[in-house]
């Protein structure tokens, strides 16, 4: 199945990458110099291996942009990860906990570029004028 945070406006292009991956949990990464705001992602030895907020920017090879792929092995580890965070009574933390909890574990997590395709996240009015942008340039064949 696909994971897609509701807020996002992008380039179909990025699904079929992302359906195209490798491995039972395939995340969609803008690489990217990213900003303190940004959900960053780590990858050492061509790995992921987490996902946050708190990354320093100096380690961060990109920002997860908030869609996923997984296959039905890795939807059975994602919900047994979430359930046993929820267990454990951490219910204040982003998905991206649970990701890179699972790359603790050994889970192979990949990661599909963006190569550039059109994405943003609609969080303020500016976003929202970019995503209007994006979505005239996807109709007109242009992204």
């Amino acid at each position: 199945f696909l994971y897609l945070h509701g807020d996002l406006v992008y380039d179909e292009g990025i699904l079929s990458k992302c359906m195209a991956g490798k491995g039972d949990i395939v995340l969609a990464v803008d690489r990217k110099e990213c900003d303190e705001e940004d959900m960053k992602v780590r990858v050492t030895d061509g790995r992921f291996v987490e996902s946050s907020k708190h990354i320093a920017l100096s380690e961060a090879y990109g920002e997860w942009i908030g869609i996923a792929r997984f296959s039905p092995r890795g939807g059975e580890e994602m919900f047994g990860e979430i359930n046993d965070v929820v267990r454990e009574g951490v219910v204040d933390a982003y998905d991206t906990y649970a990701f890179t909890r699972l790359a603790g574990k050994g889970n192979d997590i990949s990661i599909c570029h963006t190569d550039g395709l059109p994405w943003v996240e609609v969080d303020f009015m500016e976003e929202l004028n970019e995503a209007e942008r994006i979505e005239r340039d996807i109709r007109k064949g242009k992204a």
